[in-house]
């Protein structure tokens, strides 16, 4: 069995969750995503994919290394948009990183606490490769995120950065796609 990477409490006590279902169902509201018998609202599944791209920074390995020792070792499975967005993480990481480093100035990535960098990977993913999610709720989604999981200092830092490569991106969308 490969070494295990240390997660923060709250990061170990979701992948052992596994009532999802019921967990959505508790008034988390949002848009549910039917994935192997299990319903889960979008941020859910959102929280999903930040801890397989959290983990893939820690452990530096591919990602379907870590899909499989997840679902093995700890009971987890993610959603298909959750696999998703973690493998497009993967596959765009170095053009991501780019852009994230053309916004972090006078910081380098190994610097970025571990939380703070796969929040901005993820983020940055949505907004340059997933049309159907509007910059504004990427950033969101990642600032509430990094609230939970950051320390003290990795939610404004998340949102300044991020809202600054929002705007050197192209105005493509303000509002989801209906």
């Amino acid at each position: 069995m490969p070494p295990r990477a240390v997660f923060p409490v709250e990061l170990e006590n979701m992948m052992l969750e596994k009532d999802l279902f019921a967990k959505a169902h508790r008034g988390s509201g949002g848009l549910f995503i039917i994935s192997g018998g299990l319903a889960m609202t979008r941020r859910e599944a959102r929280e999903q994919a930040f801890i397989l791209v959290f983990e893939q920074a820690v452990r530096e390995e591919p990602m379907d290394g870590i899909l499989h020792d997840a679902a093995e070792a700890r009971d987890f499975v993610p959603g298909s948009f959750a696999e998703g967005e973690a493998l497009g993480v993967e596959a765009h990481q170095q053009e991501i990183d780019q852009l994230i480093e053309g916004h972090i100035r006078g910081w380098s990535l190994r610097r970025l606490s571990k939380v703070a960098l796969a929040l901005l990977r993820l983020a940055v993913y949505e907004m340059m490769w997933d049309e159907g999610i509007p910059y504004s709720v990427s950033i969101n989604e990642a600032v509430e995120l990094a609230k939970t999981y950051g320390g003290k200092d990795d939610a404004p830092y998340v949102n300044g950065v991020l809202a600054s490569i929002s705007k050197a991106l192209p105005e493509k969308r303000d509002k989801p796609h209906e």
